[in-house]
C-alpha cells in the first residue's frame, strides 16, 4: 500500500485565545482479491480501488482566569476515487 499525504496548518496564540487550523490530503490504493462461490462456480474477482480524501480541522481555545473554554470542529470529503473490478 502506498499512501500519499500532505497536510499544512496555521497557529495563532494572543494573550488567552489560540485557534489551529490545519487543512489535509490523503490518497491511498488497495489491491485485494474476493473469491466468489455460487451454484457451484467459483470466480476470483480482483479489486483495484483508489481511496481520496481531503479536508480541514479547527481547535479553538480561551482562558480567562479560571475558566478554559475549547472546541474544535473537523469538515472532511472522503470517497472512492477509482474503482476497477475485474
Amino acid at each position: 500500500q502506498i499512501v500519499t499525504q500532505v497536510e499544512g496548518g496555521f497557529k495563532f496564540r494572543s494573550g488567552g485565545a489560540s485557534v489551529n487550523l490545519t487543512g489535509f490530503f490523503a490518497s491511498t490504493d488497495e489491491r485485494n482479491l474476493q473469491i466468489n462461490a455460487s451454484g457451484g462456480q467459483t470466480a476470483v474477482q480482483r479489486i483495484f480501488r483508489t481511496y481520496e480524501a481531503y479536508g480541514a480541522e479547527l481547535q479553538v481555545d480561551y482562558e480567562v482566569g479560571p475558566v478554559a473554554v475549547s472546541g474544535g470542529a473537523t469538515w472532511t470529503k472522503a470517497e472512492i476515487a477509482r474503482d476497477e473490478f475485474s
